[in-house]
């Protein structure tokens, strides 16, 4: 593989065991499930779980942008996660 053109031996084949069409496939269908049943969610659940989950903000910088106080940010956290998975387990 002096010149680049030729990739050590098995790798393609290690590739291909992790990246088949299949799990492609099963991963688009999962994120298209996930982001159906994000959708079905009230505005104020997306916005604390994107902010916490997504964003990686603290109770006290959420509830600064969402005008609530920390301990309102964490129940409606913990409320919107509950939400949601109970919408996927459906």
């Amino acid at each position: 593989m002096a010149d680049g053109s030729e990739a050590p031996d098995g790798l393609m084949d290690g590739y291909a065991t992790i990246c088949t069409p299949s799990q492609d496939a099963v991963l688009h269908e999962e994120i298209a499930r996930m982001e159906a049943a994000f959708a079905e969610l009230p505005d104020d659940y997306q916005e604390v779980i994107t902010l916490s989950r997504l964003i990686g903000f603290s109770h006290t910088e959420i509830a600064e942008k969402m005008d609530k106080t920390p301990g309102n940010v964490r129940v409606l956290s913990h409320r919107a996660v509950a939400r949601l998975a109970s919408i996927l387990a459906e």
